[in-house]
């Protein structure tokens, strides 16, 4: 009976191990090209919504399509993903009492899978946003810092007829942590991510208020802090540029962050950051 026993638990077993190894189809036969694309979407856009909306489910399967804590997981699983997150049934994921996804966040979804199955063309992010801080004392002589964020999530009015809609009820959400001024390993990088943003503010958050075909009205949103900004508007073919600045951060009570930058920094800018700061978005046009 113990020999039937053991022989029956070994076949369930081997069955079992066989279906797994079906589920975990190498990501590279999938998709066998356009990594490098595919990567930037994950590491940029995709990683945080998983982060954020995924893996507090799905990061202790050891096989399967049901770990997304890696790329090469979430690009074998990406098809399984999209059925789920777009499902209606009870198979839909998230849970109904997680966190949801919004529809700027699905977006994200089908933007990786596109990639991945776009071959090796390549991948124009939509949305790139830069600012520029100043240093230096002398206000004549003071030197522009430009960085970007890694991690941007964003939402944009994809059913545009003129151009200008597109910032129709257009919003973004910034992740602080992911600032990037020389390159994420560099030294101007850490400093701001470790003894900046901690100390002000770890997400930064945006909405177009109002726009014409000159202006457009962003409020953001800082350290629980909300002001209006206005930025002049541009279209290049196929590029839509805002510009601004926001006049002064003091509004946001960045006082502690700033004290604890200069304690690290403050010799390298002779102890003075302006309060300005200006900025630069570009959003591509799709139609």
């Amino acid at each position: 009976m113990l020999c039937n026993k053991l022989k029956y638990i070994s076949v369930i077993l081997v069955l079992f191990f066989t279906a797994i190894s079906c589920i975990s189809e190498s990501a590279d036969n999938l998709f066998p090209t356009n990594d490098v694309e595919a990567n930037i979407v994950y590491e940029t856009e995709l990683k945080s919504v998983i982060e954020s909306k995924c893996i507090s489910c799905h990061s202790y399967h050891l096989e399967g399509s049901n770990r997304y804590d890696t790329f090469d997981k979430t690009k074998s699983s990406i098809g399984q993903m999209l059925e789920r997150i777009n499902a209606v049934s009870n198979i839909v994921m998230p849970p109904d009492e997680s966190p949801q996804l919004t529809e700027g966040e699905k977006l994200i979804f089908q933007e990786f899978f596109d990639v991945l199955n776009n071959g090796s063309e390549p991948v124009v992010l939509p949305f790139k946003l830069t600012w520029t801080a100043y240093k230096y004392a002398i206000f004549e002589e003071r030197g522009g810092v430009s960085g970007t964020f890694e991690d941007i999530q964003y939402v944009l009015n994809q059913e545009y007829e003129e151009p200008i809609d597109i910032l129709k009820d257009a919003e973004i959400r910034i992740n602080t942590a992911s600032v990037n001024i020389d390159g994420l390993e560099g030294v101007r990088t850490m400093n701001v991510g470790t003894q900046f943003f901690p100390f002000f503010t770890s997400q930064i958050k945006g909405k177009v208020s109002s726009y014409t075909q000159d202006i457009a009205v962003i409020s953001f949103e800082m350290n629980g802090i909300e002001q209006e900004v206005i930025f002049d508007v541009i279209i290049e073919e196929d590029i839509l540029k805002l510009t601004g600045t926001i006049d002064d951060m003091s509004f946001f009570e960045w006082d502690e962050a700033y004290n604890q930058l200069e304690t690290v920094c403050g010799e390298f800018h002779e102890n003075m950051v302006w309060p300005d700061i200006d900025l630069e978005a570009e959003i591509l046009l799709t139609k």
